[in-house]
């Protein structure tokens, strides 16, 4: 897969060598045998491998590790260093011997990420040069990228100018950036400003001449990039405004792979059953106090809308009072913000706030009605809304809906039609990008959300 930045290979990579020169020492200092070494080796790797990808390590961000951030942070570790303890307890003796190891691996591990994020916001900051970009076009997409980059100066790009070949674009600017010149000056722009990047549309959305002018800079060495891609690199989304119909052609993911349906289907039902086992306890402490505080129904359904269109009778925890609001009409929604709403019942918030009103819809899963992870399910009034005003919401519900989501865990729960053409933009990049590891590293992330209470 391309990658805009080496950096995030370069975090992998050290991640990996660290993780294995910390275990290798410790499994030499403590003195195991070789078959154990080598198990404790691969264990720790892996597991804080999958930690940190879902807790957004390998992402290009500011690594921040003060309150909060280091708490976080230490919090992945112990959680990776759990399944390498449960499994080294069959093999390791005394507890004690193992219980120095995972406290030593976690001390060790936890300083070195630390000092290694560091490192890195210095060396973007400070030391890494900016890439060069250069665009070919001024149209939406176009202007997308560039206020993708622009907003964007962690990334280290930056936007030098844009190649356009209608005169009457020629004035064309956007925040201070202008059109150099055309095609056919191409090679001439790169090697005078230095050129490391070059987006352009598609292209079967050029001329014959277009094109040969742009595949004359290819002996220089740089990189190109088609706008599509280029904007799902940095942000997470796929541009609805500018995709056409033929996109889904091209990236429905995993439509015809059986396995991924079988596999996705069997950990829905294991791990629904684990989640309503795990959580009885404190579901069954909700519903007596929501029972004795106005005597009406524990469980709250709802007609959403599920994979294919299905209509299903979605199950949550009532936190708010008898006869909640609907909206009649489109200005309403718009203005509906459930969050804010005074009639939740008392000592219901934090329910709310850390999602196990939403536990019953588990039972959802099991049934099959929903998955764990997938686009979020919507109430069907809404639904009527959104297909006609909201571009391809529709096909959103080509893949089963779920619990958590990829749009879930960026912005969240939202209303009205520009923040739902928002919510379809990541929903669609789950369905191209949809995979079991994937979607098991977004529920990991999603319990990390609701355990910390923060939107991201």
């Amino acid at each position: 897969m391309r990658v805009l930045s080496k950096s995030v290979n370069s975090l992998i990579v050290c991640d990996i060598v660290g993780g294995i020169s910390i275990v290798g020492f410790l499994a030499f200092y403590y003195r195991l045998n070789i078959f154990v070494s080598i198990l404790a080796v691969a264990l720790f790797v892996l597991c804080n491998h999958f930690i940190l990808s879902a807790k957004g390590y390998y992402q290009i961000r500011p690594y921040k590790f003060r309150g909060i951030g280091s708490y976080l942070l230490l919090e992945g570790v112990v959680l990776a260093a759990l399944p390498v303890l449960f499994v080294l307890f069959f093999l390791i003796h005394p507890p004690v011997l193992l219980l120095k190891l995972i406290a030593s691996e976690i001390v060790l591990f936890y300083v070195f990420v630390i000092a290694l994020r560091s490192s890195f916001n210095l060396f973007r900051a400070y030391i890494k040069p900016d890439k060069r970009v250069l665009i070919l076009g001024t149209g939406i997409t176009a202007q997308m990228v560039a206020k993708e980059i622009i907003e964007r100066p962690l990334l280290k790009f930056k936007l030098i100018g844009f190649l356009e070949n209608d005169s009457e674009k020629r004035d064309f600017e956007f925040r201070g950036i202008k059109v150099l010149g055309t095609s056919s000056d191409a090679i001439k722009i790169v090697k005078q400003n230095k050129i490391d990047i070059v987006i352009t549309s598609q292209v079967g959305m050029f001329d014959y001449q277009t094109q040969y002018d742009i595949s004359e800079c290819v002996p220089l060495k740089i990189s190109f990039w088609k706008m599509y891609e280029f904007y799902e690199e940095i942000t997470g989304k796929i541009p609805v405004e500018a995709i056409s119909p033929a996109w889904f052609m091209f990236n429905f993911g995993t439509a015809h792979r059986p396995f991924y349906k079988f596999f996705k289907r069997a950990i829905d039902i294991i791990a629904g059953i684990l989640i309503l086992l795990i959580n009885s306890p404190v579901l069954l402490l909700v519903a007596a106090w929501i029972k004795i505080y106005d005597r009406g129904p524990v469980i709250f359904k709802q007609v959403r809308v599920g994979f294919n269109g299905r209509p299903f009778e979605i199950y949550k925890m009532r936190t708010m009072c008898i006869n909640d609001y609907k909206p009649k009409d489109s200005q309403n929604f718009e203005n509906t913000n459930q969050n804010t709403d005074s009639r939740v019942i008392p000592g219901c918030r934090w329910v709310r706030k850390m999602r196990f009103d939403e536990l019953p819809q588990v039972i959802n899963i099991i049934k099959g009605d929903m998955s764990l992870v997938g686009p979020r399910p919507e109430w069907s009034d809404y639904v009527k809304i959104y297909n006609d005003e909201v571009r391809y919401y529709a096909r959103r519900h080509w893949v089963p809906v779920g619990l958590a989501g990829w749009q879930q865990i960026h912005n969240g729960h939202v209303v009205g039609v520009e923040s739902t053409t928002e919510r379809v933009s990541y929903d669609l990049y789950y369905i191209k990008h949809r995979n079991i590891f994937w979607e098991m590293a977004i529920l990991l992330k999603t319990i990390g959300l609701a355990i910390t209470k923060r939107a991201k």
